[in-house]
């Protein structure tokens, strides 16, 4: 199974490095395409993707699943959602989703995924709980998923996006 993970970014030198190190160093059973869309960064955000994915293409970097390939684009865009629908259509992988540019997978997440989504093949979306994490590295409150239908998510997503996480 092909995993897509695409991280829109801009001016996120701080915190970039962390988020493609939770990415790139999962482990389990599947290839792993990653995608950073780049908005133009102007700091040290350009030379933090370029090292990975020279790394990785170079084959300096030990994979823990059964492939690594890393694409990154950086251009003027139009904000984070427009970013993020650049990186949908450029992923090829049959689970697809993104990572903020300042957020962290926890290790073993994409196992996780990649297990459910093998025992629900009928399930078109997964998500689970998610912690904040402030600036100083220490944890801030636990945000917790909860299931839902599709006519829900449709119904309350605007009304309730700030007490609805899908993470």
């Amino acid at each position: 199974m092909k995993i897509s993970i695409i991280t829109p970014s801009l001016n996120q030198g701080t915190f970039i490095k962390q988020t493609i190190e939770s990415v790139i160093h999962q482990a389990g059973d599947f290839e792993l395409e990653y995608i950073v869309i780049d908005g133009g960064s102007d700091d040290q955000t350009m030379g933090i993707i370029k090292d990975y994915a020279r790394q990785i293409s170079n084959g300096m970097f030990n994979q823990a699943c059964r492939g690594v390939t890393f694409t990154w684009i950086s251009q003027k865009d139009h904000g984070q959602s427009e970013a993020i629908n650049k990186g949908f259509t450029m992923a090829s992988g049959e689970i697809v989703n993104w990572l903020c540019s300042d957020d962290l997978l926890e290790k073993g997440t994409l196992q996780e995924v990649v297990t459910f989504f093998a025992a629900y093949q009928e399930a078109n979306i997964v998500f689970g709980d998610s912690l904040e994490i402030n600036c100083d590295g220490s944890v801030g409150r636990l945000l917790k998923g909860r299931q839902f239908t599709r006519e829900e998510l449709i119904r309350r997503w605007d009304k309730a996006y700030h007490t609805f996480y899908i993470s």
